[in-house]
C-alpha cells in the first residue's frame, strides 16, 4: 500500500497531538507481544515530551523540539521503547536500536549507544516521528 502525502502528514499529526504532553520510555528485555496498556517493568529512562510534543509534519515526518536530558533510573540495554500519552496510555511499542545498526527501520528509536548506566543521564539529540510512503 502506498499512502499519499496529504493523509500521511494527517497521521503523523494526529498520533504527534496525542503524545503532547507524554512521555518517550526506554526498557530492556523483550515488549509485550502485543502492545499492552502499561509495561511490565520498570523503564531505564523517562524522557518527558513537551507540548506539543512536535511541530506541525511535512513530507509524512514531525520532529521534536529539543529534548532535556532525562536521568537513567537502572541500568541495562535498552532495546525497546514506548510512546505514552499524557494520561499514560500507550500510544505505541518501538524497537530502540543503534545509529549504526543495519537492521534500523523508520520509526526505530536510534541511540548513539544503548547501554544505560543508572545515575548517568540520556540526551537524544533529535526525536522524530515518520509514516513512510509504503508499508
Amino acid at each position: 500500500m502506498r499512502l499519499g502525502m496529504d493523509l500521511r502528514n494527517r497521521l503523523v499529526d494526529a498520533m504527534a497531538a496525542q503524545l503532547s504532553g507524554g512521555m518517550l520510555a526506554l526498557y530492556d528485555g523483550r515488549p509485550a507481544l502485543k502492545v499492552s496498556t502499561t509495561a511490565w517493568q520498570d523503564p531505564l529512562v523517562v524522557v518527558m515530551l513537551e507540548s506539543p510534543a512536535f511541530g506541525p509534519s511535512a513530507d509524512g515526518t514531525a520532529t521534536a523540539p529539543d529534548l532535556a536530558p532525562a536521568p537513567i533510573q537502572r541500568t541495562g540495554e535498552a532495546t525497546w521503547a514506548q510512546l505514552l500519552a499524557e494520561d499514560g496510555s500507550v500510544v505505541a511499542d518501538v524497537p530502540v536500536r543503534t545509529l549504526d545498526d543495519p537492521n534500523a527501520q523508520p520509526g526505530d528509536v536510534l541511540l548513539d549507544r544503548t547501554d544505560c548506566q543508572q545515575g548517568g543521564s540520556c540526551q537524544l539529540t533529535r526525536l522524530t516521528l515518520t509514516l513512510p510512503m509504503q508499508m
